[in-house]
């Protein structure tokens, strides 16, 4: 096993839109959408865009990351096989551990949650309507993005490095994240690279395992840990 500490960057802007809470209540409770965009300024709704952790600062959460790369291991082999197909991946097989569920931005200003941004707004089609109609869709755009490194843990007997390099350049260049991305339309945000990937050998969690048998505790090949150290 090894554990890896990656540093990503930003290739092209980005656009932030996650779904609001208040969304996500009205659809649980099967209710009508609030209009989160009413009467507000163009600059209050696009602030409201952030994905933000316990303590209020921005960053990305890592299922963001992991369905990036599962999206991109369609493209990308591991030995003779596809990473990805269909509903299916063996990425989480590959990576055991994508560390913490939310990784910030590091280039925060002193004293700020977020990074520096501007308000993006576009033309979009609204397809409740019936027939669609033209709306303005608003998010906050960052020009620059620097995530806090984010560690992994994969199994190099089963996935080679250049294999994994390779996952995340197709992931970045293809795919992107958060909205506007190349694989959701005919727009380039979202797209980012690797500029550092440090790794070290660590204990498998097959190692760690401890077993006792019959009062000896035991490795999972049978040894005695006496005998196998």
């Amino acid at each position: 096993m090894r554990r890896a500490t990656i540093r990503i960057v930003s290739t092209y802007p980005w656009l932030l839109d996650p779904m609001p809470a208040a969304v996500l209540e009205a659809l649980r409770k099967g209710a009508k959408l609030p209009d989160m965009n009413k009467g507000k300024e163009a600059k209050d709704v696009a602030s409201a865009k952030f994905y933000r952790d316990n303590e209020g600062y921005a960053g990305i959460p890592i299922d963001n990351i992991t369905a990036c790369l599962v999206e991109a291991g369609r493209s990308v082999k591991n030995g003779k096989k596809q990473i990805s197909v269909k509903d299916k991946t063996t990425l989480f097989e590959l990576v055991p551990n994508f560390g913490p569920p939310f990784v910030r931005f590091a280039n925060i200003p002193k004293g700020k949650k977020e990074p520096h941004w501007v308000t993006d707004v576009r033309r979009g089609v609204g397809h409740n309507a019936n027939p669609p109609v033209a709306v303005a869709v608003t998010r906050p755009r960052l020009d620059e993005v620097i995530l806090e490194p984010m560690v992994i843990e994969y199994d190099d007997a089963r996935v080679d490095l250049a294999v994994l390099v390779e996952l995340f350049r197709v992931a970045g260049t293809s795919n992107g994240l958060c909205s506007g991305r190349p694989n959701k339309g005919r727009m380039l945000f979202g797209r980012f690279k690797i500029v550092e990937w440090k790794e070290e050998t660590i204990a498998t969690p097959e190692d760690m395992l401890v077993i006792v048998r019959d009062g000896v505790r035991i490795n999972r090949f049978g040894q005695p840990l006496e005998e196998a150290a």
